[in-house]
């Protein structure tokens, strides 16, 4: 992932206007889920989403198309552990 990228992590997952990207380790592995608020978007509803857990690299990913889908405000992260986070996904900022 691309190191310019900046998120906020929250311990609130309803964060309104954001995609909230819940990390957490399942076993060995470290796993991500996006979900995100409804939101009216060129005058359509769009129910609110949940993606399946995958990488935290696909994951990123998905939620930064979500983002730019959509047009939310940003990504926030909910980490568990923030030793979980790798760098090259980015800044996480508390």
């Amino acid at each position: 992932m691309d190191t310019a990228i900046i998120f906020d992590r929250v311990e609130d997952r309803s964060t309104p206007q954001a995609v909230t990207l819940t990390i957490r380790r399942r076993g060995a592995l470290v796993l991500a889920q996006a979900t995100w608020p409804a939101v009216e978007v060129g005058g359509l509803h769009q129910e609110p989403g949940l993606e399946p857990e995958r990488p935290v690299p696909d994951a990123l990913r998905s939620a930064i198309e979500v983002v730019n889908r959509f047009r939310f405000d940003r990504i926030v992260v909910d980490i568990e552990d923030a030793g979980l986070w790798d760098e090259r996904w980015g800044v996480l900022r508390d």
